[in-house]
Order: structure tokens, then sequence, then C-alpha cells
């Protein structure tokens, strides 16, 4: 059987027939609130998505650690045999980095190329599993100028294994006639898909030796990836390597070299998180809108109540009672509604992509290739719990206001 309080507020929710749009206003709140929560959740499993995506294909790419970095870093093997002290270190990569103009036939395109050993890198990153055609192997051609393009380079200048780049020197070397710039020329080897559209349309490997040679290193590097054990322990690996090295040089991990990129995706995550908690609170002004009408409208019953007994605190559970029902029924459809999409937003995406033309997520605009998701359970409980806090909040004022009233006052004119 029913508590007292609950009865009366299911018998309120209902209405009478000459009063069915305090109902409607009702059934408005809950659709507000169930849309509010929907969105909350696949927003937020959206940039979380997003958030830890872009993550791992940084680190996929790039180490946690880097040493260098930032011109030439003289003697680094007797950096790599400072590392082997450091018990977190699982490997250690030199390479060399810039920018860099490449040359296709009559076309000229600005590349960032990565010098590396292939036998190390492997070790260091994950670009070796992100290959689908050739290998990183650059001693494949007789020269040793071998090179490895993004999937995205590819596309747009048409290249295939086999084919010529010319990679042009920003080091002018001396002559006869004076300075002048050069050209090395290679030969594509392999293909990689890293998922990200940045890196796999301007991102270019070759050997080590190849960019010595491009930036007149002679026997220097630009710096050293450095793998860990555990990435989350990056900044007392970080400190631990600082203690370790035997000549100075600049250490930095990959948040901070990417923390503009990061911070700006957090903020994102918790503005959106807040602007769109305010459809939630419209929804909860709807409720306590139609509970101060439900109120105007009962005062005749409440009075009666009163009168025959019913205590303030079972007048405020009634009206309590129904902005919580109105909350908990809006709550549990945007929860099911937001886990729905956020486990099927990519096939939604496609399929309104194919009867519309409209794409969701171009890759070309994005860094990723496809809508990354993450549904985190306390996340959207969290979501959840804030909705029916709100919708608590907002039905407490007119509950409380009917709970006071005077039961004289409230009959004398009826």
């Amino acid at each position: 059987m029913l508590p007292f309080s609950l009865f009366i507020s299911l018998k309120y929710l209902r209405g009478r027939h000459r009063h069915r749009w305090i109902s409607l206003i009702n059934i408005f709140s809950v659709f507000g609130i169930g849309l509010g929560v929907m969105a909350l959740i696949v927003v937020l499993s959206v940039m979380g998505g997003f958030d830890r995506d872009l993550k791992k294909r940084v680190l996929s790419i790039y180490s946690p650690i880097t040493i260098g970095g930032e011109g030439s870093l003289e003697n680094y093997p007797d950096v790599l045999s400072d590392l082997k002290n450091v018990p977190e270190v699982t490997a250690a990569s030199p390479f060399v980095t810039g920018q860099i103009l490449s040359q296709l036939k009559s076309k000229v395109y600005g590349v960032f190329v990565r010098a590396v050993d292939p036998k190390l890198e492997s070790q260091t990153t994950e670009i070796k599993s992100y290959l689908t055609q050739g290998s990183l192997d650059f001693s494949t051609v007789p020269d040793g100028y071998g090179i490895v393009i993004g999937n995205e380079f590819a596309k747009v200048f048409r290249l295939k294994l086999g084919d010529k780049i010319d990679l042009l020197s920003p080091v002018s070397i001396p002559t006869p006639l004076g300075l002048s710039s050069h050209s090395l020329s290679f030969t594509v080897v392999g293909i990689f898909d890293s998922g990200m559209y940045e890196y796999d349309l301007n991102l270019v490997y070759v050997s080590l030796q190849a960019g010595q040679e491009l930036y007149a290193l002679g026997d220097a590097v630009s710096g050293i990836a450095v793998n860990i054990k555990d990435v989350n322990q990056v900044f007392s690996v970080k400190e631990e390597i600082k203690h370790a090295l035997s000549q100075p040089a600049p250490v930095k991990v990959w948040l901070e070299m990417n923390k503009n990129l990061f911070r700006a995706v957090v903020t994102e995550k918790w503005m959106m998180f807040w602007i769109l908690l305010l459809i939630v609170l419209v929804a909860a002004f709807n409720i306590a809108s139609s509970l101060i009408m439900m109120v105007m409208e009962k005062t005749k019953e409440i009075g009666i109540l009163r009168s025959l007994g019913v205590t303030q605190g079972c007048i405020l559970r009634i009206f309590l009672s129904q902005g919580l029902m109105i909350g908990v029924v809006g709550t549990v459809l945007g929860f099911l509604a937001g886990v729905f999409l956020t486990l099927n937003l990519n096939p939604i995406a496609d399929a309104v992509a194919r009867w519309t033309g409209f794409e969701f997520f171009p890759k070309d605009v994005y860094y990723l290739d496809k809508i990354p998701t993450l549904l985190d359970v306390r996340q959207s409980l969290l979501v959840a719990g804030s909705a029916l806090v709100l919708t608590v909040l907002a039905a407490f004022y007119p509950a409380f206001q009917a709970s006071r009233m005077n039961p004289v006052e409230a009959i004398r004119y009826e």
C-alpha cells in the first residue's frame, strides 16, 4: 500500500480535466530534464573520449619524455649511457627533427621530418604498429634514403611505395661558388595510418643518418626520446633523469610539450558541463512554476487536509514527492537515452551522413578519424545526481509554502 503523501502526490500529478495544462507543464519539465541529462552524458563522454584518444595517439607517435629537442644535443651516446642508470627507463632513441620542404615533381609542401633509428624507435614509440604498407626499414633502399609517409600525405599527392620525394635542406653548404642549398632524394618505403589527420598528413620518417645530413649536424642529434614503465609517473621519472645526466640538457614530458592542447580540451569539457547544466536548470524552474500553480489550485484541498489533522511535514512531503517524481522520470529517461547515444554515436552519425550528406566529424578539421567516446559511469551518475538535486531544490520552495498554509485562511472563502 502506498504511503499517504505519495498517494496524494500521484493523484495531484494526474490532474483534473480542466487543469490539464498543469500536467502539460509537468510533461515539458520531464522532457527538459531528460534532454539536459542526455546532452550532458553524451557531450562529456565525447570530450572524455577525445581526451583519452588524443593522449593515446600522441604517446604512440612521441615518447613520454624527451631530452633535448632544442638545437642540437652533442655526445648523445653518453646520455644514452646515463639513462641506463634510471630503473624506470625502458628504452631510449635518438632523433633529429624539424620542419622541411618536400618537393614532388612540380609541387612543394612543408612537412615535419623525424629522423630515427628504426630498431630503437620501435622500442620507444608505436609507429611500427601503425604501418599499413611497407616497413620502417630504410636500408631496403640501396642508398639508405628511404622515407615513411602518412596515408593522408600519400592520398593528397597520390604516392605509393617506390615513389620519389625530394627533401630540401634548410641548411646551406659551402661550395666553390659560395653557400648553396641542397636536397636529398628519398624513396617511399612505408605508409602509416596513426588515425590522427595532422600526423598522417604532415609527419614523415627518415633514417637518423639522413636527418643528420639534411640538418648538417654531424654526429649530433636534436634529442633523445625516452620510454618509461609507467606513464602516470612521468614527472617523478623526469626528476630522476635530470639527476642522472652527466651533462646539462633540457628534459620535457609529453604533457608539457602539448599543454595548450590538453588544457583546451579539459577547459572545454567543463565549460560544456556548466553550459548544458543550464538546460536542467531551466527544466527545474518549470517544475517550480508548475508546483506553485498546483499549490494555488489546491489551496482548498490543502486547507481541508490540514483541518483533518495532516501535519505540515506530510504536506511538505506531498509536494516534494511531486517534484522528485518528475525529476526521477526525466533523469532516468535522459540517462538511458544518453548511454544509448554514447554507445551508438558513430553508427548513428554515419547513418545521418549517408542520408543527408552532412559529415558531423570531418577528420580534416579534428585530430581523429572518428568520434571518440568514453562512457564514464561515475561521471554519468554525477550528472544524474546533479539533475535530481536541482529538481528537489526547485520543488522545495512551493512545498514549503504549502506546508505553512493556514487551514482557516485556505478554506475561509470556499
